[in-house]
């Protein structure tokens, strides 16, 4: 299967068949621009056990069986960032919280508070949930994935040439390394201390 989501003024997210291109399903979605208002899908992340998961504007996250659409149960949250491992990592940008949820059920499986704005997530193959921040904190969280424990953190600001307000992403690589990217126009290449 394939996803697709198509903004302003249709707001709907469809599923095609990955083979023949044929429309499988498609459902309408409460979906936010840049600026408010309808847009584009936030975000989107498609587990090994056959779910799409979705935030929602208005409605917070949903779990959708992927081959029919339907609704496998619902989160409230900001948004959902991503899927393994039986879990799906959900965060908020301004509070500052990430949380663990069953894949399942939606279940809460832990949930932690960093203090900094929230940019991305990312998840690596040996059990790693990386988080990058935003604004004053310019940096990287690594967190056991399991638990929710900070296993260390990794400050940006001395290294960058715009020291506030950045959003830093993160990409996980192999080997424990992380990627963060900033608005400095700079990837950075970080290895667990």
């Amino acid at each position: 299967m394939v996803f697709a989501a198509y903004g302003s003024p249709e707001n709907r997210l469809f599923a095609f068949d990955a083979a023949t291109g044929k429309r499988k399903w498609s459902l309408p979605l409460r979906m936010v621009s840049a600026f408010g208002g309808s847009g584009m899908l936030k975000e989107l992340a498609v587990t090994g056990n056959g779910l799409v998961i979705v935030w929602e504007a208005g409605s917070g996250i949903r779990a959708l069986d992927a081959g029919t659409g339907h609704l496998q149960w619902r989160f409230e949250g900001e948004y959902v960032s991503v899927a393994g491992d039986g879990l799906v990592y959900a965060a908020t940008y301004y509070g500052g919280y990430i949380a663990a949820l069953d894949e399942a059920m939606g279940n809460l499986k832990w949930h932690c508070r960093l203090n900094e704005k929230i940019g991305t997530l990312a998840l690596d193959k040996s059990g790693t949930l990386f988080v990058g921040t935003a604004g004053m904190g310019n940096g990287v969280y690594a967190l056991d994935a399991k638990t929710g424990q900070t296993q260390w953190s990794f400050s940006l600001t001395s290294l960058s040439s715009f020291p506030y307000g950045e959003n830093i992403g993160v990409s996980a690589g192999s080997r424990g390394m992380v990627y963060p990217t900033s608005t400095d126009g700079n990837l950075y290449a970080l290895r667990r201390p």
